[in-house]
């Protein structure tokens, strides 16, 4: 079990609310806790970057939502992206089979890094020039996820530092593992392996935001999320979750303008400045 110190204290604050004839305690106290205990390997407080298309970022913003992107080989173009779904383990009561597919077939992810702007990451995830570069933190990308009325947020949402391996140890590790070793009760096992990624996108230095779909019948997520093959849009609170927005190298001068204007009409106060690296 990860951050079992914060668990811990998860469990105190809950165990001193029923005795004190409560259900549990409140969310404004477990939020918190839960954004510390989902967090693995990295500060809740480190500035993490993304570069993204503008007209998405501003649709996602007029709508209240994140778009997030399934994390699997085909749709990522890499064929050890999720290295549990296509797993199968002996089972040794049955002599059948066991696979993790449909606990880890409903993860999608955002990629996020640590690491500063740089020409190589502009060529690697700008398609044109309409792109920029956004920059917030661990905490407030979880405060805007975790909503009170989704009973499960503290299933749904994690952030984690990439893990890179080599594709021999990626591969050993898929092997010789137990199914029962990515199973918890908090399912942090399986959420950790999926920021298990190839060391030749180590240059990344990338920070993983999960969500795990997992809908109730009659419940918030079905209600609210809108989840298909490929993309979920979860509700997401963007009031000053942005520190800054940085604009492509080379973006065009007029359609600059009109993207500093477009940024303050939807509501976003986060400072909009050229790239250091624009010439």
């Amino acid at each position: 079990m990860r951050n079992e110190k914060v668990i811990e204290e998860i469990r105190i604050a809950d165990s001193g609310a029923v005795s004190a004839g409560l259900d549990g305690a409140p969310f404004d106290v477990l939020q918190p806790l839960y954004m510390r205990a989902n967090a693995f390997d990295v500060e809740l407080d480190t500035p993490v970057s993304r570069i993204c298309r503008l007209e998405y970022l501003l649709d996602d913003v007029r709508k209240g939502l994140l778009t997030h992107v399934r994390a699997l080989a085909s749709i990522w173009k890499d064929p050890l992206e999720n290295p549990l779904y296509t797993m199968r383990y002996a089972d040794s009561v049955t002599g059948g089979s066991i696979d993790l597919t449909k606990l880890v077939g409903e993860s999608y992810a955002l990629c996020w890094t640590e690491g500063p702007e740089s020409e190589q990451a502009w060529q690697t995830f700008a398609r044109s020039l309409e792109y920029v570069r956004i920059t917030t933190t661990p905490r407030r990308l979880l405060e805007g996820l975790m909503h009170e009325e989704d009973s499960g947020y503290m299933f749904h949402h994690h952030i984690g530092a990439v893990r890179y391996r080599s594709v021999a140890d990626i591969e050993h590790w898929r092997r010789t593992s137990n199914y029962e070793e990515h199973l918890d009760s908090l399912g942090q096992a399986l959420i950790a392996s999926l920021t298990v990624l190839r060391e030749q996108f180590m240059m990344e230095q990338e920070v993983r935001l999960l969500y795990s779909h997992m809908p109730e019948v009659g419940g918030w997520i079905e209600s609210h999320v809108v989840a298909d093959e490929t993309l979920a849009r979860v509700p997401f609170k963007w009031a000053d979750v942005l520190d800054s927005i940085v604009l492509c190298p080379g973006m065009d001068p007029a359609f600059a303008a009109d993207a500093r204007y477009d940024i303050a009409a939807v509501g976003i106060v986060a400072p909009v400045m050229n790239s250091l690296l624009a010439k």
